[in-house]
């Protein structure tokens, strides 16, 4: 339920830029991260996702929205994007994050 709720959220932001070919565009680069997401909750460790982190860095974004305030949004989106790729090379790799880039 979490994954899909995630997703949703996503694509509300996503139609905020009343661009349809951006909205498709980022429906086929997405989605794979979100099936990824979803295989990474069924994982048998309970620790694979921190869901009440990944909430507040949701918040960031859309508090910043909710404000209008562009540089707010641009920096939770910076922010998000540099956990999920610790959290991500982390999960795939080991503790130490490494591994092919």
């Amino acid at each position: 339920a979490y994954v899909r709720r995630d997703l949703d959220l996503h694509r509300a932001m996503w139609a905020l830029c009343k661009n349809p070919f951006l909205v498709a565009g980022l429906e086929r680069a997405v989605l794979p991260f979100f099936a990824f997401a979803a295989i990474r909750l069924l994982d048998t460790r309970p620790a694979a996702v921190d869901l009440v982190s990944d909430g507040r860095v949701h918040h960031g974004l859309v508090e910043g929205i909710r404000r209008g305030d562009a540089d707010a949004v641009t920096a939770a989106f910076a922010r998000a994007m540099r956990l999920w790729e610790n959290d991500t090379r982390a999960h795939l790799f080991g503790a130490s994050g490494g591994g092919a880039p």
